[in-house]
């Protein structure tokens, strides 16, 4: 329903001021981020879905788009505690961490968090820790494990 262009690595939903909105990993080493609004309308009424396919789908595009990765990567979550803050990780180790603007598009640090060696497969915030995430890197996933807390206005994260 929402168009795409390339492979999809992995999605990731949430809600963010009542309506839904999905993060895409995409295999050209990119993250956007799409508003889900109209789509769920659609599918909920078959002449709502008329219409929206006729006129509305088409003009579907992301409203933000993050290329800072420079590879393709896998993890990407939303948090629990902080509405719009979202974590991807990148093949090469990379890890950034997305803040929400006022005006409904995200600061990305472009310094990424580094600590793992490998791949970064998969990664989690705490559901009840607003600073503290865990990820797993490495290519059988058990290679490397990591906890990290302290991510308060930009600082650092410090390996636990």
């Amino acid at each position: 329903m929402v168009p795409h262009y390339g492979v999809i690595n992995r999605v990731r939903v949430t809600e963010l001021g009542g309506s839904h909105v999905a993060a895409v990993w995409s295999e050209k080493g990119q993250v956007e981020i799409y508003d889900l609004q109209l789509p769920l309308v659609a599918v909920s009424d078959p002449q709502a879905m008329t219409v929206f396919i006729r006129e509305e789908q088409a003009k579907i595009k992301p409203v933000f788009t993050f290329s800072g990765h420079m590879t393709e990567g896998f993890a990407m979550d939303w948090s629990p505690t902080q509405p719009g803050h979202l974590l991807t990780g990148d093949c090469n180790k990379n890890i950034h961490l997305w803040t929400p603007k006022e005006d409904g598009s995200w600061f990305v640090d472009q310094r990424p968090f580094t600590s793992h060696t490998a791949s970064v497969e998969d990664i989690q915030w705490s559901p009840n820790e607003a600073t503290v995430s865990t990820g797993l890197a490495g290519s059988d996933l058990g290679q490397e494990r990591g906890c990290w807390a302290g991510w308060v206005c930009g600082a650092d994260l410090g390996q636990e």
